[in-house]
């Protein structure tokens, strides 16, 4: 029998009570790990996450990458992506849930994932920093505003929300991030990415990706290569790995039927790809998380 896929959690499933119990949760982290406890485990959401750590150390894995966690770590995470942490018990510092449309009117991006800090999967803030102590000012008064039923709160916490997205958005770009929302090829840019997420997993060729998109292969290169400092085909395997690593970690079936399903004709270039790429065959893969 094949294993369950990874656990999905809605807001609801945290919080009943907020006003907006559909579309947003605020909670210090301290106590929301300690109601909590199963999102210790690999798991999905349907929503943003926004977590500021401001004490205590730990790892944060998001999509089989870890991240080491110490004060002023501040993760952006979008939804569908997997994650899991182990944190030291005094872990604490704020963290926010939103749905897709919790800002869709109150920014030009129109969509959250268009934030540079939603395409990073983090930013350090240098402890005591302005910057540190703003965001620990706003995010005060989202608790305040989260724990009130005072008239139009909700839209405080709105502006709340979106000012601690900007502030660190900014922080990013003058490190030197390029966000995609904010590239001259934008219009090029979002669309292709909508494609590879609804085709990755039955075409891998360039042609067929430049061909949808109406411009040449070589076009398609210099977009990728100007956005994601990488070639269109590995643009492409690389969202195609990530895809594999996941399904490895939940899916009980015969590695054959998986290099399958991900649009491979034979299992054993499968399996050779998927080593080079991790330096495990699947197998491995596999055994090494379920040991984790």
């Amino acid at each position: 029998m094949k294993k369950s896929q990874f656990p999905i959690y809605s807001i609801p499933d945290f919080d009943k009570q907020s006003q907006e119990p559909e579309i947003f949760y605020y909670s210090d982290l301290l106590s929301h790990c300690q109601k909590h406890q199963f999102i210790q485990k690999s798991h999905k959401h349907d929503f943003f996450l926004v977590v500021y750590f401001t004490k205590g150390i730990g790892t944060h894995q998001i999509d089989f990458e870890d991240y080491p966690v110490k004060p002023g770590m501040l993760f952006c995470l979008r939804p569908g992506q997997v994650h899991n942490w182990n944190l030291t018990e005094e872990t604490d510092g704020h963290i926010l849930l939103f749905n897709t449309t919790f800002l869709s009117n109150h920014s030009s991006f129109g969509n959250s994932i268009h934030f540079p800090v939603f395409q990073n999967p983090f930013i350090q803030i240098p402890e005591n920093s302005n910057l540190d102590l703003q965001i620990k000012e706003v995010f005060q008064k989202i608790k305040f505003e989260s724990s009130q039923k005072h008239w139009l709160g909700g839209e405080l916490t709105r502006f709340s929300v979106l000012e601690i997205l900007i502030l660190c958005s900014r922080k990013l770009i003058d490190q030197g991030f390029k966000p995609t929302a904010f590239s001259p090829n934008q219009s090029e840019v979002l669309p292709a990415e909508k494609l590879l997420e609804s085709s990755f997993s039955m075409h891998h060729e360039v042609s067929f990706y430049a061909e949808q998109m109406g411009i040449g292969v070589k076009k398609l290169n210099e977009l990728t290569r100007s956005q994601f400092n990488v070639s269109a085909h590995t643009w492409i395997m690389n969202r195609v790995m990530l895809e594999a690593k996941r399904v490895l970690s939940y899916d009980t079936s015969p590695v054959q039927e998986i290099a399958a399903n991900l649009g491979f004709d034979d299992p054993s270039y499968f399996s050779r790809w998927f080593k080079k790429g991790t330096g495990l065959t699947p197998e491995q893969f596999r055994k090494k998380l379920l040991n984790h």
